[in-house]
């Protein structure tokens, strides 16, 4: 079972629909994917026709297992009595929700106070939840959406839960400059604890998709390792005739690469031991603007749009981390445009 957070420093940029989509597409590639909802003073789950639970009212959620295992209470109800299936005419049965629940506030509240006591068995309360969920559910992919910021929460999401860590960043400065700042300070952490090594996959959201002819412009450029919105020059390249949009994009995405990548890559270095199929074009995903889709909260797998195929590339990248070989993992005819092996 691989554990995987998804994180952003700031809201708005697509951090749940993007779980939720690479959740689906792993799930109808015949995977079991759990997601919990760890967002707990802004939920997700359950606010959208996507993620309601088939009952269609509130129910018990994470908050509820880890108050009530803490008390002593409900201890006849498993993990899988906090979840729900969705989507079952596109995954089955592959794909569950664990929801906030009703006790979210009251969750977050405790957390702060949870490891002033290491000897303090409720330190031990999220991984009691990761056993239970893997003996209940027994998923290949455990998800976790994680609250933004540096909230104690997101904490417990970067640093203790995950083995890959997806991080959903916005291109405004903001983003880009607290997104670096706390990728810094999870490695500082892992680094000083001797903790076990993470994959970071960062995921630019949402990018805008300037003209195609503006690539001519960047012609000659050759083969560089960080990517590029589509139809903008790359480094080093002519950039005359650009709008001073086009030329702030540029600038912020050199910066993504100096402040966010170049340390990504250097810790990625030749690869990680733990996970020997990643690769360096792993590391690095775009995301499209697609205005309409926060709007609709649409699933994109079953499209053939742009943003759907970036969905199912970060999927990839996602099931190389796991110990599942990926090629096990089928591609459709979407996912074999979007990774190039059309033949």
């Amino acid at each position: 079972m691989l554990r995987v957070t998804f994180y952003s420093y700031k809201g708005g940029v697509g951090r749940t629909l993007a779980l939720l989509n690479v959740a689906a597409v792993l799930a109808r590639r015949g995977r079991k994917v759990v997601a919990v909802d760890l967002d707990l003073e802004a939920p997700g789950f359950g606010l959208s026709l996507l993620t309601r639970s088939p009952e269609g009212h509130a129910q018990r959620g994470v908050s509820e297992f880890l108050l009530e295992r803490r008390a002593g209470e409900n201890m006849h109800l498993q993990a899988d009595a906090y979840a729900y299936p969705i989507l079952p005419l596109q995954c089955g049965d592959n794909l569950w929700l664990m929801p906030a629940g009703q006790r979210a506030k009251e969750l977050a509240d405790l957390i702060p106070g949870l490891y002033d006591d290491p000897e303090d068995p409720s330190t031990r309360l999220f991984d009691l939840l990761v056993a239970e969920i893997a003996e209940t559910l027994a998923p290949d992919y455990l998800f976790f959406d994680s609250r933004t910021g540096t909230a104690d929460i997101a904490g417990v999401c970067t640093l203790e839960l995950p083995q890959v860590v997806v991080a959903v960043c916005g291109l405004g400065e903001q983003n880009v400059e607290g997104m670096a700042d706390v990728l810094q300070q999870m490695r500082h952490v892992r680094h000083e604890n001797e903790m076990p090594e993470v994959a970071t996959l960062v995921a630019l959201s949402p990018v805008p998709q300037f003209q195609q002819d503006l690539a001519s412009r960047g012609a000659g450029a050759g083969p560089r390792q960080f990517s590029w919105p589509r139809g903008l020059p790359g480094p080093g390249t002519g950039r005359e005739g650009l709008s001073s949009e086009e030329l702030l994009l540029l600038g912020r995405m050199e910066e993504i690469e100096r402040r966010v990548m170049v340390p990504i890559y250097q810790e990625f270095g030749p690869g990680l031991e733990s996970f020997p199929n990643l690769h360096h074009q792993d590391l690095l995903h775009e995301l499209a603007y697609e205005p309409l889709v926060p709007l609709t909260g649409e699933l994109q797998i079953a499209r053939g749009s742009r943003l759907a195929g970036q969905y199912r590339a970060l999927a990839q990248s996602i099931a190389r981390a796991s110990t599942i070989d990926a090629s096990m993992v089928p591609m459709d005819e979407a996912w074999m445009d979007v990774m190039g092996k059309r033949p």
